[in-house]
Formats: C-alpha cells, structure tokens, sequence
C-alpha cells in the first residue's frame, strides 16, 4: 500500500469516500499522473512538475483540491 493509499484510508468519513472518489477521477481522466505523498497531503504531478494535491482543511466540512501553478 502506497503513502497515498494509507493517508487516505487514515481518515474520517466522509472525507476517506470523497477523497478516494476523487482520487479515482484523477487517475481514469489522466492516467498518466504521478501521484506522491509529499507536504502530508496526497500530492499529483505532471512530468515531475507539481499540478495539484488534496487537503482536509481544519475546521471545514470538504476536502480541498487545489491546484498548483
């Protein structure tokens, strides 16, 4: 199991299903994504440059996907 995988799974519902799903968006749209656990957040890349990563913000109800430029 990856860094990402067991980030993921750590967390509370609903944030572990929302996070999955998106995760499963992310990989079926750009299969060719590089996916790391970096910042201790689930991280994305896109030729070993960064592009976006997924975050539980404290004290909110969602699950951030913000996108790096």
């Amino acid at each position: 199991m990856s860094p990402v995988e067991q980030y993921i799974l750590n967390q509370e519902e609903p944030y572990k299903t929302i996070m999955l799903y998106i995760r499963s968006v992310i990989f079926k749209i750009l299969p060719y994504i590089g996916e790391k656990y970096k910042y201790k957040v689930p991280y994305y890349t896109h030729n070993n440059k960064p592009m976006l990563y997924l975050n539980i913000l404290k004290g909110t109800n969602y699950v951030d996907v913000a996108f790096v430029t």
